[in-house]
């Protein structure tokens, strides 16, 4: 049988192998060696160097933004102030006297001028007078025509104007009495201008003159002044002035 074949070639070869045929040894697999890691050597940590505290940045100063300047006004005289202008007044001159006639000069500021400018020296006449106030008053001038310079220069206006020296009238003054409890006298003027204006004791207007003789009344006691001016009284010229007493009637008035 088939199976007892097989059985039997086991046996025999169990018997070879315990007759002494040695089996070759099975290799181990070798234990490799493991070669040590060396130590790694620490690297030395590098000492940070402290960086200095930083500033404080200063604060940024803000400029201040300039004021916007205000625009120039236009004056009158455009974007700049303007020149000093002067006016002039006489006085009379005595008419068979040595009184001569002045010249008053008064200088005026001009429109956007702290102070007006006044020159240093004017030329009445063609001769040089030097000016040493404001008003400037010059003379003596004979009576008729005449004409004085102002200099040219920087915030002044000058030029050449004229003027005019008048007679002064002669000029008599007769009065009456004034009672004391009312003004009662009067005063009358002769050797007047006609057309010119009298003004006694600082009346609120003068009276025009009509004829060389004229007489004004209810002046009280005591003593007045009187001052006759061209153009009706209106002018800037003095012809005549001066003073007059009107004395106490005795008794009252009879009312």
């Amino acid at each position: 049988m088939k199976l007892t074949t097989v059985i039997g070639t086991a046996i025999a070869a169990l018997s070879l192998a315990a007759c002494g045929s040695t089996a070759p040894p099975t290799a181990r697999p070798a234990t490799p060696t493991v070669a040590p890691t060396p130590t790694a050597t620490p690297a030395p940590t590098p000492t940070a160097t402290p960086s200095p505290p930083e500033s404080p940045s200063p604060s940024a100063s803000v400029s201040p933004s300039p004021s916007a300047s205000p625009s120039p006004t236009e004056g009158p005289c455009g974007f700049q102030p303007c020149s000093t202008g002067a006016g002039s007044v006489t006085t009379c001159a005595g008419t068979g006297t040595a009184q001569g006639g002045s010249l008053i000069i008064t200088w005026t500021a001009g429109y956007g001028q702290t102070e007006p400018v006044v020159p240093d020296y004017l030329t009445v006449d063609g001769n040089v007078v030097d000016v040493s106030s404001n008003p400037f008053t010059s003379g003596p001038y004979s009576a008729g025509d005449h004409s004085f310079t102002i200099p040219t220069e920087s915030g002044l206006i000058g030029g050449t104007f004229p003027f005019t020296i008048l007679a002064c009238d002669v000029v008599t003054v007769t009065t009456t009495c004034s009672s004391t409890d009312l003004p009662t006298g009067s005063a009358t003027f002769s050797g007047l201008t006609v057309g010119d204006g009298i003004n006694v004791d600082e009346s609120t207007y003068p009276t025009l003159v009509e004829s060389s003789t004229m007489t004004v009344n209810e002046i009280p006691n005591g003593t007045s002044s009187y001052v006759e001016m061209n153009d009706g009284g209106y002018g800037v010229i003095t012809i005549a002035s001066g003073t007059f007493t009107i004395a106490a009637c005795h008794g009252k008035s009879i009312r």
